[in-house]
């Protein structure tokens, strides 16, 4: 007997409409994309990156959340159609890619964003008064791309929205619990007041934060991280066992460094302010020390 088999394979299903998928190598190419030009035009990263305009705007928005780029302006189109968005990279944006690039690459990008980074404005400076011989120039390189490796907020997801509506589901299920009589339009108003005041809040939290990540990536760029943070530097340096000879020599190099970054009047400026932020930090630890006179 012969089966009849046509009936007995499975038909094949078609393959499902080429989707959108917001990537973390779509996202990548773009912030490098940002990265090695000072203005990027929205209407040109399609054809430059190989992805869809859709694509493009979607991973747009994504970036701009996580405060890697910004809108740097608006220019009218030539034929009279919807304005031009230029977007810019932000610092955040450049230390997410440093660790992609090359020495020449990583050279290009500091010039183009001397503005958002005191290390790429005196590069030169760094260069010639640290690493005059050009064997050792690398190791300075692959310590900016030690320090990029840190970021990976690419691979995070976002934090979820907690604004007035959150706010005000919490509210109104506790005064729900406690009270049969429910005013919902004062509730309202009591969430809107909270929210606007966590959103203030947020933002400047935010800037904090991000002011004081910028300032280790320089301190740890510079090589002056353990002077600039106390808590740090005394917490550890009884810790890496070192003998009184190597404490010295370790102490001079110290003194060498700072007084050659000295000698540039950025970088002077920007050590003050930073000894000023230790003084007061070093300040508020010994107000938190237990063992500072108090009694059993």
């Amino acid at each position: 007997m012969v089966m009849n088999m046509s009936h007995s394979k499975k038909k094949k299903k078609k393959a499902p409409p080429k989707k959108y998928t917001n990537g973390l190598i779509t996202r990548t190419k773009i912030i490098i994309l940002l990265a090695k030009n000072k203005d990027s035009p929205q209407y040109d990263m399609p054809k430059k990156i190989g992805i869809t305009r859709r694509q493009v705007i979607r991973c747009l928005r994504d970036l701009k959340k996580r405060n890697l780029i910004y809108l740097a302006r608006t220019e009218p189109s030539d034929k009279g159609g919807t304005p031009k968005n230029i977007w810019q990279i932000t610092f955040e944006g450049i230390m997410e890619v440093l660790a992609y690039l090359n020495i020449k690459e990583i050279n290009r990008v500091a010039d183009l964003h001397k503005d958002k980074w005191i290390v790429f404005s005196e590069l030169p400076f760094i260069i010639k008064k640290f690493f005059g011989i050009e064997a050792s120039r690398p190791m300075f390189y692959k310590a900016l791309q030690s320090l990029s490796m840190r970021f990976n907020s690419l691979e995070c997801d976002l934090p979820p929205p907690f604004g007035k509506e959150e706010i005000y589901s919490i509210m109104l299920a506790s005064a729900t619990i406690f009270d049969e009589k429910v005013n919902k339009k004062e509730i309202e108003q009591k969430s809107t007041r909270i929210a606007e005041a966590a959103k203030a809040s947020e933002k400047e939290i935010r800037l904090h934060v991000r002011e004081a990540t910028k300032d280790a990536c320089t301190n740890e760029a510079l090589g002056v991280h353990y002077l600039t943070n106390p808590v740090e530097f005394f917490l550890n340096f009884d810790s890496w066992g070192l003998d009184e000879k190597t404490r010295k020599f370790w102490w001079k190099n110290q003194r060498r460094r700072l007084t050659k970054l000295l000698e540039n009047e950025t970088f002077k400026n920007y050590l003050f302010e930073q000894f000023k932020k230790a003084e007061k930090s070093f300040m508020s630890l010994k107000l938190l020390d237990p063992f500072q006179g108090g009694e059993d």
